[in-house]
């Protein structure tokens, strides 16, 4: 931690210790929707102008996000489900794409981003089987984890777990035709991506050396 973000923290740490006692002692139980919502969003805007003018300070956005997400959530009544979810991962999104060596903030971007798009299809059809949506979902995140990364290379161990996770597409979507044609697909490919990384040395994930 840098040396001048720690009494940031520390007031961090303090405010939300005192927020949570007050609502925990009912302090707070006047509090309607409306103001929860535009405390939220005030925090939201604190944290993104935090960022705006702390340019190296990347992790601003999360909370940011985090907390526009909430008070955007409350004021969409039955859909702030996903809205909450989306906005989450817009903010990993949004961390990404500020900083390239941070290839981790993929995942719980395509993650959540997912996950919003499962709750957004159970609310409009509460019959559909989404588990499929939810692999494929994953299987896309880490594709993207595989092509896009820059900066310190392209983090190549993802096309495994992307395969994996196909895998389950076919598993929960079409159990009658996975033993027939897609696993043998699915090897094939497999194999084939052996032979085109053959004479190459596996690169596993690179960490980032720093935030900047």
């Amino acid at each position: 931690m840098r040396p001048q973000t720690r009494p940031l923290w520390a007031y961090l740490l303090i405010g939300l210790g005192v927020f949570f006692l007050a609502v925990n002692v009912g302090w707070l139980d006047w509090v309607g929707d409306w103001q929860w919502a535009l405390l939220c969003l005030g925090g939201g805007a604190a944290s993104y102008y935090y960022y705006a003018t702390h340019s190296t300070e990347w992790w601003a956005l999360i909370p940011g996000f985090a907390l526009a997400a909430i008070g955007v959530g409350i004021l969409a009544g039955d859909a702030g489900g996903p809205v909450f979810l989306g906005l989450v991962g817009a903010g990993f999104a949004g961390v990404y794409l500020t900083r390239r060596r941070l290839w981790w903030a993929i995942i719980p971007a395509g993650t959540l981003f997912t996950l919003a798009l499962v709750a957004w299809l159970t609310e409009r059809s509460p019959g559909l089987d989404t588990g499929w949506v939810f692999f494929l979902g994953l299987a896309v995140t880490f594709a993207l984890l595989f092509f896009l990364p820059d900066g310190q290379g392209k983090q190549r161990w993802a096309v495994y777990p992307a395969l994996g996770v196909l895998a389950l597409v076919a598993l929960t979507a079409f159990p009658d035709v996975l033993g027939e044609v897609f696993l043998p697909l699915l090897l094939v490919l497999a194999g084939i991506i052996l032979l085109w990384r053959r004479g190459g040395s596996s690169k596993g994930p690179t960490l980032p050396r720093g935030s900047a």
